[in-house]
């Protein structure tokens, strides 16, 4: 999608009515409207879903998760069941277009806004057939990075803490960490982002051990 199109269609026209909330462009990460956190830190803390597993894997049918007919019964259907079935096989990122991947703010940055209208589609958003999101996790709502299909997410663990967390502001996580692990002595987000890391990639070796067994 052209830029000038993008801005005007999905910032301007829709921005404040019940379609799609309003869209910001900021220096801060705006997730809940009024808390802030530097992109950096928020894009980082994105970063590290990577380790995670979510359970996506959109085949050439949609999300492997649900049962779908067979691709000569699809071709036989009619516009409208096919638009149905498009959007059951979108999953999670069904309303992906008309919520534009339910980011509330974007980074004010030209480079990037130009990204987001590159690589948005104005029939499934940033979703693609056998692919899922096209955009970088940093670069994902925390609603996005947040979703995890049939995989339940366990708040003790780091990466049930990380999830619970990308909605948050800058002051919230660094006093939720420090009660989170019983340690006062961080202080700033790069001792939390790097510590966060450590743990999850800890857990998932001891969970790789002991599956081994």
């Amino acid at each position: 999608m052209r830029t000038k199109d993008f801005i005007h269609d999905f910032i301007v026209k829709k921005a404040g009515t019940s379609a799609i909330a309003r869209i910001k462009f900021s220096p801060h990460s705006d997730a809940n409207h009024m808390k802030t956190i530097h992109w950096d830190y928020y894009q980082r803390l994105a970063d590290l879903t990577n380790l995670l597993t979510f359970g996506c894997n959109f085949t050439d049918l949609g999300c492997e998760s649900r049962r779908w007919p067979s691709l000569e019964r699809l071709q036989q259907m009619e516009k409208d069941d096919r638009k149905r079935f498009r959007k059951a096989q979108m999953c999670c990122c069904s309303d992906c277009r008309i919520s534009f991947g339910h980011l509330y703010v974007i980074p004010d940055s030209p480079e990037i806004i130009k990204m987001y209208a590159r690589n948005f589609n104005e029939e499934t958003g940033f979703w693609r057939m056998g692919k899922g999101c096209v955009l970088k996790r940093k670069y994902r709502s925390p609603v996005c990075l947040s979703a995890r299909c049939g995989i339940p997410v366990k708040p003790e663990e780091s990466g049930g803490f990380l999830l619970g967390i990308l909605h948050k502001d800058q002051k919230f996580i660094l006093g939720e960490y420090r009660r989170w692990t019983k340690n006062k002595n961080f202080n700033t987000m790069n001792q939390v982002i790097n510590d966060l890391r450590k743990r999850i990639r800890k857990e998932i070796r001891d969970e790789n051990r002991a599956n081994s067994k």
